[in-house]
């Protein structure tokens, strides 16, 4: 029971509940007779419609305790079998009586911005610790965040988010409809094309639109050029015991459409130019590509989010393989969730995760390393040269370029490196992978210009991970025994175009 002095008290009983009305310096407020402030966690300021609905969703996990200045109000909130009482939001020793230890959060949510701010700073004098949210209006958001208020709200702003929110969700919805909608046009055999030298993440998000084809009946094969050359990739497609094709030993012909996942037609793939592409899932830079279905979001840290993003849509259950490789390609391609990372991406491993074997990411993970990549990456170590945070390596000639990348991905990790360029050669190629952690470097525009440009290669990738490949050209003509003469002068031509970029002086260490 609140005990004022100079107070006037009339009890009363109202559907069957006995309430004291109290008059206490003008102001009354009503209250049970038995139960004031006790076991109460949460203390609402504001009766009105947001203070409302905040104590309806609050009561599920506490007691709620309503203050209002307008008696009316707080008789509507009675009946509805809320705790309330009349007062002054900015009353000082009502607050004081009212905010008990007990109490976890008060929500100052009354339409007067300056009684507001008044409370927050009554609230913090009273008890420092306790969690504090405040409505207030646009201008004034930073004074109220300034005196203690842990959470200020806009109701402007929320109803501009969910609106955004909903149209961003329907937008979603709408391209997971239009996927649909365009595998559903194909009545024949369907091929899922992953980019040469497939990762984890194109293996991932093939895996899930085979899924989704499957899901509509559709006949569909995952097709892949090149090799799976990395121990990584090789263990994650045999652990998985994923089934795929090469696309040297299947007829193109035979499938009616194909889809593109990890990449754009014109980017690192075998697939012939005239293939009948109708839909195209990445997330690299566009190309200006045109398909019947193009989702194309450079913006996303993995294309396996994308395809997740399609199944959280579309509500489809997949296997708990699908799920984990999901989810390591995503892993994979964000390394670690340390690169790129976007809020979808995180969405989609909260989905993910529930349905994810462990074991098999365990597996996964826990695979030999080849001779071949150690011998590789003790030659990129051994061979490395550096100019401030640049490092600029060669790990000779290999026979898995996937080497290459890893020697990059282990060498970008050194310390007061922030960039890392490393090239090889495999075959009549040469390959480069390049890694970095500055933020005002673009590698994917960096190898475009340097390597594609000027010397008739093909690049892609992204701003902190790309790589490029160039044909050995004017340097195939010298003789297979010259092949370190042969590196020698590749390793020339390369450090010349990147030092023009970097600057010169680059140093062996």
């Amino acid at each position: 029971m609140l005990n004022h002095t100079n107070q006037i008290k009339i009890s009363i009983e109202i559907n069957g509940r006995e309430y004291i009305i109290e008059q206490y310096h003008g102001c009354e407020f009503m209250t049970t007779a038995k139960e004031v402030k006790e076991d109460t966690k949460y203390l609402i300021l504001g009766g009105g419609a947001i203070g409302l609905s905040s104590a309806k969703e609050l009561m599920q996990r506490g007691k709620v305790l309503v203050v209002d200045i307008d008696e009316k109000k707080v008789n509507t909130l009675i009946d509805q079998g809320i705790e309330a009482v009349v007062g002054d939001a900015g009353d000082e020793s009502l607050l004081s009586e009212l905010i008990s230890p007990e109490i976890k959060a008060v929500l100052i949510l009354t339409n007067d911005v300056e009684v507001n701010k008044r409370a927050v700073e009554i609230v913090k004098k009273i008890r420092s610790d306790v969690y504090v949210v405040c409505r207030v209006d646009l201008l004034r958001m930073r004074d109220v965040e300034e005196i203690g208020a842990d959470l200020v709200i806009v109701p402007s702003l929320v109803v501009a988010e969910k609106i955004f929110e909903s149209i961003e969700r329907r937008e979603k919805e709408s391209v997971a409809e239009e996927l649909i909608n365009t595998l559903k046009s194909i009545k024949g055999k369907f091929g899922i094309v992953l980019h040469d030298n497939p990762d984890p993440d194109a293996i991932g998000a093939g895996m899930a639109l085979l899924e989704i084809a499957e899901s509509l009946g559709i006949q569909a094969d995952i097709l892949y050029g090149g090799a799976i050359g990395v121990n990584g990739n090789r263990a994650f497609v045999n652990v998985l015991n994923l089934s795929m094709k090469h696309l040297s030993e299947v007829d193109i012909t035979e499938y009616e459409s194909l889809a593109t996942v990890d990449f754009q037609p014109s980017m690192n793939t075998s697939l012939p130019s005239d293939a009948p592409v109708s839909i195209v899932i990445d997330h690299h830079e566009p190309t200006g590509v045109e398909a019947e279905f193009v989702d194309v979001r450079p913006e996303v840290g993995a294309t396996s989010s994308i395809l997740t993003s399609y199944l959280m849509e579309l509500d489809i259950d997949i296997s708990k393989e699908t799920a984990t490789a999901l989810l390591y390609g995503i892993a994979t391609d964000t390394h670690l969730f340390r690169m790129k990372v976007s809020q979808l991406d995180f969405d989609a491993v909260s989905y993910l995760m529930p349905n994810v074997d462990y074991v098999l990411i365990s597996e996964i993970y826990n695979q030999i390393v080849s001779t071949e990549t150690m011998d590789a990456l003790a030659t990129a170590i051994q061979s490395r040269k550096i100019k401030g945070p640049w490092l600029i390596s060669t790990v000779g000639v290999v026979g898995d370029r996937n080497a290459i990348s890893q020697a990059a991905d282990y060498l970008i990790n050194l310390e007061g490196i922030l960039t890392v360029v490393v090239f090889g050669i495999v075959g009549d190629k040469i390959y480069v992978s390049a890694r970095t952690k500055d933020t005002r470097v673009n590698m994917a525009e960096l190898m475009e210009n340097i390597f594609s440009k000027d010397m008739g290669g093909s690049a892609g990738g992204h701003a902190m991970s790309a790589g490029a490949t160039i044909p050995l050209g004017l340097f195939a003509e010298l003789k297979l025994e010259d092949k370190e003469e042969l590196l020698k002068l590749v390793e020339e031509v390369i450090i010349s175009k990147l030092t023009s970029f970097v600057g010169e002086g680059v140093k062996e260490e």
